[in-house]
Protein backbone atom coordinates (compact mmCIF):
# COMPACT_ATOMS: atom_id res chain seq x y z
CA UNK A 1 0.00 0.00 0.00
CA UNK A 2 1.39 3.06 -0.92
CA UNK A 3 1.80 6.53 1.53
CA UNK A 4 -0.76 8.00 -0.43
CA UNK A 5 -3.75 5.58 -0.32
CA UNK A 6 -2.65 5.38 3.40
CA UNK A 7 -2.87 8.91 3.94
CA UNK A 8 -6.34 9.32 2.00
CA UNK A 9 -7.71 5.68 3.99
CA UNK A 10 -7.14 7.62 7.16
CA UNK A 11 -9.01 10.77 6.08
CA UNK A 12 -11.95 8.78 5.17
CA UNK A 13 -13.41 8.86 9.08
CA UNK A 14 -12.67 12.69 9.03
CA UNK A 15 -15.49 13.35 5.80
CA UNK A 16 -17.71 10.76 7.69
CA UNK A 17 -21.34 12.34 8.29
CA UNK A 18 -22.85 12.60 11.60
CA UNK A 19 -25.09 10.29 11.09
CA UNK A 20 -22.56 7.71 10.25
CA UNK A 21 -20.41 8.73 13.04
CA UNK A 22 -23.99 8.13 15.61
CA UNK A 23 -23.80 5.17 14.22
CA UNK A 24 -20.79 3.73 14.91
CA UNK A 25 -20.98 5.14 17.83
CA UNK A 26 -24.54 3.10 18.93
CA UNK A 27 -22.67 0.24 18.09
CA UNK A 28 -19.75 0.73 20.59
CA UNK A 29 -22.67 1.27 22.79
CA UNK A 30 -24.69 -2.03 21.87
CA UNK A 31 -21.59 -3.81 23.16
CA UNK A 32 -21.56 -2.65 26.65
CA UNK A 33 -23.64 -4.67 29.19
CA UNK A 34 -24.10 -2.69 32.48
CA UNK A 35 -25.93 0.39 31.90
CA UNK A 36 -23.14 3.00 34.19
CA UNK A 37 -20.68 1.37 31.68
CA UNK A 38 -22.71 2.77 28.90
CA UNK A 39 -23.11 5.71 29.77
CA UNK A 40 -19.76 6.44 30.77
CA UNK A 41 -18.37 5.50 27.29
CA UNK A 42 -21.48 7.90 25.61
CA UNK A 43 -20.46 10.77 27.62
CA UNK A 44 -16.23 9.98 26.73
CA UNK A 45 -17.07 9.46 23.12
CA UNK A 46 -19.18 12.82 22.96
CA UNK A 47 -16.55 14.59 24.54
CA UNK A 48 -13.81 13.45 22.69
CA UNK A 49 -15.94 14.01 19.28
CA UNK A 50 -16.64 17.73 20.56
CA UNK A 51 -12.90 18.10 20.76
CA UNK A 52 -12.44 16.34 17.27
CA UNK A 53 -14.84 18.60 15.85
CA UNK A 54 -13.74 21.53 17.65
CA UNK A 55 -9.76 20.39 16.27
CA UNK A 56 -11.09 20.88 12.40
CA UNK A 57 -12.04 16.60 12.11
CA UNK A 58 -8.26 16.15 11.91
CA UNK A 59 -7.59 12.50 10.63
CA UNK A 60 -8.07 10.28 13.40
CA UNK A 61 -4.47 8.58 14.39
CA UNK A 62 -2.34 8.01 16.99
CA UNK A 63 -1.11 11.41 17.62
CA UNK A 64 -4.42 12.90 17.80
CA UNK A 65 -5.69 10.60 20.46
CA UNK A 66 -2.10 10.91 22.03
CA UNK A 67 -2.90 15.31 22.19
CA UNK A 68 -6.33 14.67 23.46
CA UNK A 69 -5.30 12.65 26.20
CA UNK A 70 -2.55 15.20 26.63
CA UNK A 71 -5.30 17.80 27.03
CA UNK A 72 -6.68 15.47 29.91
CA UNK A 73 -3.94 15.38 31.93
CA UNK A 74 -3.52 19.27 32.22
CA UNK A 75 -7.27 19.48 33.03
CA UNK A 76 -6.55 17.52 35.59
CA UNK A 77 -8.49 14.67 35.72
CA UNK A 78 -8.08 11.38 37.62
CA UNK A 79 -6.13 8.60 36.08
CA UNK A 80 -9.11 6.04 35.84
CA UNK A 81 -11.22 8.85 34.15
CA UNK A 82 -8.68 9.25 31.07
CA UNK A 83 -8.36 5.64 31.28
CA UNK A 84 -12.00 5.26 30.76
CA UNK A 85 -12.11 8.23 28.18
CA UNK A 86 -8.82 5.88 26.08
CA UNK A 87 -10.71 2.58 26.30
CA UNK A 88 -13.94 4.30 24.46
CA UNK A 89 -11.63 5.52 21.93
CA UNK A 90 -10.00 2.85 21.37
CA UNK A 91 -13.40 0.85 21.17
CA UNK A 92 -14.93 3.58 18.78
CA UNK A 93 -11.44 3.25 16.67
CA UNK A 94 -12.29 -0.67 16.58
CA UNK A 95 -15.63 -0.56 15.47
CA UNK A 96 -14.51 2.38 12.91
CA UNK A 97 -12.12 0.18 11.16
CA UNK A 98 -14.70 -3.25 11.17
CA UNK A 99 -16.71 -0.31 9.08
CA UNK A 100 -13.96 0.36 6.82
CA UNK A 101 -13.82 3.97 7.65
CA UNK A 102 -10.28 3.43 9.16
CA UNK A 103 -7.34 1.28 8.63
CA UNK A 104 -7.09 -1.60 11.19
CA UNK A 105 -3.40 -1.10 11.55
CA UNK A 106 -4.54 2.28 12.63
CA UNK A 107 -6.97 1.52 14.83
CA UNK A 108 -4.38 -1.20 16.60
CA UNK A 109 -1.93 1.92 17.06
CA UNK A 110 -4.47 3.51 18.60
CA UNK A 111 -5.26 0.89 20.68
CA UNK A 112 -1.87 0.70 21.86
CA UNK A 113 -1.55 4.46 23.77
CA UNK A 114 -1.02 3.92 26.77
CA UNK A 115 -3.37 4.71 29.88
CA UNK A 116 -2.64 6.61 32.95
CA UNK A 117 -0.77 4.79 35.98
CA UNK A 118 -2.94 5.04 38.87
CA UNK A 119 -0.87 7.27 41.49
CA UNK A 120 -2.87 6.81 44.55
CA UNK A 121 -1.36 4.99 47.62
CA UNK A 122 -3.44 3.63 50.50
CA UNK A 123 -3.72 6.01 53.65
CA UNK A 124 -4.45 5.12 57.28
CA UNK A 125 -4.41 1.42 59.00
CA UNK A 126 -5.83 -1.46 56.61
CA UNK A 127 -6.93 -4.80 58.65
CA UNK A 128 -5.70 -7.72 57.25
CA UNK A 129 -8.78 -10.72 56.75
CA UNK A 130 -8.51 -11.93 60.56
CA UNK A 131 -8.85 -8.78 61.75
CA UNK A 132 -11.33 -8.34 59.75
CA UNK A 133 -13.87 -11.24 60.51
CA UNK A 134 -12.55 -10.18 64.34
CA UNK A 135 -14.29 -7.02 63.86
CA UNK A 136 -17.38 -8.79 62.50
CA UNK A 137 -17.70 -11.48 64.99
CA UNK A 138 -17.07 -9.04 68.13
CA UNK A 139 -19.82 -7.75 70.40
CA UNK A 140 -22.09 -5.08 69.75
CA UNK A 141 -20.57 -2.58 72.17
CA UNK A 142 -23.46 -0.09 72.61
CA UNK A 143 -25.98 -2.89 73.49
CA UNK A 144 -23.74 -4.34 76.22
CA UNK A 145 -24.00 -1.01 77.47
CA UNK A 146 -27.91 -0.69 77.37
CA UNK A 147 -27.80 -4.14 78.94
CA UNK A 148 -25.53 -2.89 81.99
CA UNK A 149 -27.12 -0.14 82.54
CA UNK A 150 -30.53 -2.35 82.54
CA UNK A 151 -28.80 -4.91 85.04
CA UNK A 152 -27.14 -1.99 87.53
CA UNK A 153 -30.68 0.02 87.27
CA UNK A 154 -32.58 -3.00 88.12
CA UNK A 155 -30.17 -3.69 91.60
CA UNK A 156 -30.45 -0.46 92.88
CA UNK A 157 -34.11 -0.14 92.72
CA UNK A 158 -34.22 -3.72 94.43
Amino acid sequence: MTTENKVNELTIIAQTDETTMREIVDMVLDGLNPVHSERSYEKALEDFLYWWSGEGKPSICKVVVQKYKTLLLDKGLSASTINIKLAAISKLMHEAADNGLIDPVQAAGIAKIKGVRYAGVRSGNWLNRSQAQALINAPDITSLKLHAQATHGADKRG
